[in-house]
């Protein structure tokens, strides 16, 4: 549970979004075994896996653990990951109390983003990346959401009535 989930404010990552279920174990029982190597072992078995079977997906585009669930799941990965559940209720996740952020239902119907953007796909993935810039002093942080999470979460947003 805490290798997929990670501890918040310890410095060990969620591993959820980034790795499968099979790669996080695959992970687990290295380093289990790591103890039992020495370093000349550990660097001949390196040595010996092809690059390409050593390689991780890129971090700059979605893992296969996230690409390979449904685009609302993938968005209410996206949302826990970034920790959006703390601060706002979201129909199908949570209902937060005490909320610091604004309920997400019916986003899809608003006419206004933070009360100051046009309600549009892209703003909404402007207003997720970069609320700081867009309106000074909000409780919204800038939390580092990468464009394409961002896509998801607006997707997302915009299915709810």
């Amino acid at each position: 549970w805490i290798t997929r989930n990670g501890i918040r404010m310890s410095g060990m990552p969620a591993w959820e979004m980034r790795l499968s279920d099979e790669d996080i174990w695959a992970v687990v029982g290295f380093i289990a075994r790591l103890p039992e190597m020495s370093p000349a072992e550990y660097h001949a078995r390196m040595a010996a896996q092809s690059p390409s079977s050593c390689t991780l997906p890129s971090s700059t585009g979605t893992t296969w653990a996230l690409r390979s669930r449904p685009p609302d799941e993938r968005a209410q990965l996206v949302l826990r990951q970034y920790a959006c559940i703390a601060c706002h209720a979201i129909p199908g996740l949570t209902h937060s109390s005490p909320q610091i952020g604004p309920p997400l239902d019916g986003m899809a119907r608003r006419t206004l983003i933070a009360g100051r953007l046009p309600n549009t796909g892209d703003n909404m993935v402007r207003w997720i990346r970069e609320p700081q810039r867009i309106k000074p002093g909000s409780a919204m942080p800038d939390l580092g959401v990468t464009q394409e999470h961002a896509r998801e979460i607006a997707a997302y947003l915009a299915t709810l009535h």
